[in-house]
């Protein structure tokens, strides 16, 4: 009966959003939706503070990590992606409190728990995918405008920038085929970044002045602090699930929490760029561990 009424309310916030389809904009549906998903997860922490396991703590955190990526993608305008996550965020929640109310059951644990995993590994690789192919799109769209400015007003400087932003897209479409999504998405900013910029330059030389909608994350500071609060979330789930007896799992984990230490120490150092690929590594690891350990 709890969890019958319990997937009734998050089904519920779910559609909170579209209460008013047809008289507010995106953005406005999505605002809604963050607030009421902020007001169960501030209830989920309430009623998981009563039980003393691990695991609805380390789920809850998830789903918290969740919510602040959904504001980084609305704040971006990447509506699609924060709609996905505030959804994700609610049904981890609703786990969360599953798990803290049923704590004796390991029958409904080991599927709450399966259901996560599951979940987890499609996530994260639709999502890159999804990343990428709004990335492609978006670059090829200003790699064709900078050759059709070019055409009608030569720009020497502009045209080295453009074939900057080519090389490393081509670089980027390289790194898709060979599976390194990770590195493919980097040089898929980095290669927006260069077509924008080299558009505003043509642009600017004619007397004109454009801006472009920025990625996500465009300051090493919040990509660090993004990266880091991403990064806290599985290293306590995946240390919460992951048992010492999963011989790859936990070796993946080890590996995952070592590369943390190494991110922390370079924060320590000044490194921002250093730290931020630590964390990455740490978290694909921590990732992976969690996959190996629901199969």
């Amino acid at each position: 009966m709890l969890r019958k009424s319990l997937l009734m309310a998050a089904a519920f916030l779910a559609a909170a959003g579209q209460l008013y389809a047809g008289q507010q904009t995106i953005q406005e549906k999505l605002e809604i939706k963050l607030r009421t998903n902020g007001a169960f997860l501030r209830a989920a922490a309430k009623i998981i503070a009563e039980d003393k396991s691990d695991a609805p703590s380390a789920i809850l955190k998830l789903a918290e990590s969740t919510r602040e990526e959904a504001l980084s993608h609305l704040k971006s305008g990447e509506y699609e992606f924060a709609v996905e996550d505030v959804d994700d965020s609610t049904r981890k929640a609703v786990h969360a409190i599953v798990l803290a109310k049923n704590s004796r059951d390991n029958g409904l644990r080991e599927l709450v728990m399966k259901e996560e995993m599951t979940l987890l590994a499609d996530r994260e690789h639709s999502r890159k995918e999804a990343q990428l192919r709004k990335g492609v799109a978006e670059v090829e769209i200003f790699i064709t405008t900078a050759e059709r400015l070019l055409k009608d007003h030569p720009d020497e400087q502009a045209a080295v920038k453009l074939k900057e932003t080519k090389e490393v897209f081509a670089a980027s479409k390289a790194r898709i085929t060979q599976g390194d999504y990770d590195k493919a998405i980097e040089d898929i900013s980095k290669a927006y970044k260069l077509a924008t910029s080299t558009v505003k330059d043509i642009k600017r030389a004619q007397g004109d002045i454009v801006t472009f909608p920025k990625t996500a994350y465009s300051d090493p500071k919040d990509i660090l602090a993004h990266e880091v609060k991403k990064n806290d979330a599985y290293a306590l789930f995946a240390s919460t699930i992951v048992k010492e007896g999963q011989d790859e799992p936990a070796r993946l984990v080890s590996k995952g929490l070592a590369y943390r230490e190494d991110a922390l120490q370079a924060m320590k150092d000044g490194g921002e760029a250093n730290a931020i690929a630590a964390l990455k590594t740490s978290t694909e690891l921590l990732i992976k561990a969690l996959r190996a350990s629901g199969n």
